[in-house]
């Protein structure tokens, strides 16, 4: 999973398994609705601790679990603003 710690800020993008699935994702830790805030391929810059949740909808209208990832980031008191990216 890529939840983790991190001492920089990231970069995340998400991927399905089916190019006909449709993302809806929060970044606020609360649970993602369908219809609100769809996942389009984006990148997600994280640069505090954050917790998403994403569920996928596929052609036929059955829904994944809702997957949560934790990304703990604790930058440095002089931070040089490196970042990481993440696919997940």
């Amino acid at each position: 999973m890529p939840s983790g710690k991190y001492n920089s800020a990231i970069n995340i993008k998400f991927t399905s398994d089916s190019e006909t699935n449709v993302m809806y994702y929060t970044i606020n830790g609360g649970e993602p609705i369908i219809g609100i805030n769809k996942y389009s391929g984006q990148t997600i810059n994280l640069n505090k601790t954050t917790t998403i949740k994403i569920i996928a909808i596929d052609i036929y209208n059955n829904t994944s679990p809702v997957y949560t990832y934790i990304f703990n980031i604790e930058l440095p008191k002089n931070n040089t603003t490196k970042k990481h990216n993440k696919n997940i």
